[in-house]
């Protein structure tokens, strides 16, 4: 998993030393390593390259966010999340990451919200997953998308 990926996926890093018990406690900025202000800064990339690609926008309604993570929360259709999921791809092959189709239908299912999490199981048991390109995936979500917005209506 690239660093700034993490970001995205896990929140940001928080360098820290042991507390009591099981407790962690944040590091004085005074104490942290050399890999510890590289690591913070993966945060920082991430958002940048989320930021990047946004049109003004959708820029002001996630520039209050302060983590890659928050970022990727906000709420938004299926298809807008494929226009921002194929915008970030671009970003990460031109910047040397290539993912297949297999990693990208992993991170845009497990980025969906636990309302969708009946529907991804379903795919993810599917025989074809593996076979699966992203278009296919993001039909099958616009498909529940309607299902849900009709169910929601009655």
């Amino acid at each position: 998993m690239e660093p700034h990926t993490y970001a995205v996926e896990n929140g940001p890093y928080i360098p820290s030393i042991a507390g009591t018990g099981d407790s962690l406690i944040p590091k004085p900025r005074s104490e942290w390593s050399e890999d510890d202000m590289k690591k913070v800064g993966y945060n920082s990339k991430a958002k940048n390259i989320i930021t990047s690609i946004l049109s003004a926008d959708e820029f002001f309604r996630v520039s209050n966010c302060k983590t890659a993570k928050e970022i990727m929360k906000t709420d938004e259709s299926i298809n807008d999340l494929q226009t921002r999921f194929t915008h970030i791809i671009n970003n990460l092959h031109a910047l040397g990451k290539v993912m297949d189709s297999e990693q990208q239908i992993g991170k845009v299912m497990r980025c969906l919200t636990r309302e969708w999490q009946p529907k991804i199981t379903v795919i993810a048991e599917s025989k074809d997953i593996a076979t699966m390109t992203i278009a296919t995936l993001f039909g099958k979500l616009r498909e529940h998308e309607m299902e849900l917005h009709r169910s929601h209506k009655v």
